[in-house]
């Protein structure tokens, strides 16, 4: 059974017994933020009916709802935060967790194994994004072609333990959910997405 689907008493037990006051604060934080999420959750609305029409929609409610919080170091020294979709935890170093850019990159993240599950899902929601987006920033199409070229792919998809592998993890869909959330943060385009990307995407411009 998938871990987001834990009893209550096994939340309660970390939320009550185990959470840091920082752990807790970062989980109130991304409980703060799910409504950025409604998309991705598949919440009721006419995104969701032209997907969906007469099959049965998933509920993803419950990956908010048990969801747990650890502030430690990583393995990797690059990484700031991490999401282990097996526990359903995000674990966070110590050194990022006041930067709320970096939970919502692993929010993003709390959908790619449903989505990969859900057959048609990931493009569905994908090009829903970017109608969504199209007339909302200047240069997207441009960001898009740069993000698509395979050297970059492959630099921000490489496997941390090993280089020579690579995941599939920041496709477009996760491109265009960075620069949705980064719009209604008030961020430079590109940091949620992460990895110098906000240098790269100075070109971008939000439509007044």
């Amino acid at each position: 059974m998938s871990a987001i689907y834990r009893t209550d008493v096994l939340w309660d037990e970390w939320h009550d017994q185990q959470a840091t006051s920082d752990e807790k604060e970062i989980y109130d934080l991304i409980w703060q933020h799910r409504h950025l999420f409604d998309d991705l959750t598949l919440q009721e609305g006419p995104f969701t009916f032209s997907i969906f029409e007469d099959y049965d929609k998933p509920d993803l409610q419950p990956f908010f709802h048990n969801l747990i919080v650890c502030v430690a170091e990583l393995k990797n020294p690059n990484l700031l935060a991490s999401y282990n979709s097996r526990d359903h935890i995000i674990t966070v170093s110590p050194q990022a967790q006041t930067e709320e850019y970096c939970f919502l990159h692993e929010m993003i993240h709390m959908f790619d194994k449903t989505y990969d599950d859900i057959y048609g899902l990931r493009d569905a929601v994908r090009w829903r994004l970017y109608y969504n987006l199209q007339d909302k920033i200047n240069g997207l199409d441009r960001a898009i072609l740069d993000f698509t070229k395979i050297r970059s792919l492959r630099g921000i998809n490489r496997r941390p333990e090993n280089p020579n592998l690579f995941q599939q993890k920041h496709d477009t869909l996760f491109l265009l959910k960075s620069f949705d959330l980064d719009m209604q943060m008030g961020y430079p385009f590109g940091t949620v997405l992460g990895y110098g990307y906000a240098e790269k995407f100075k070109y971008l411009e939000k439509v007044e």
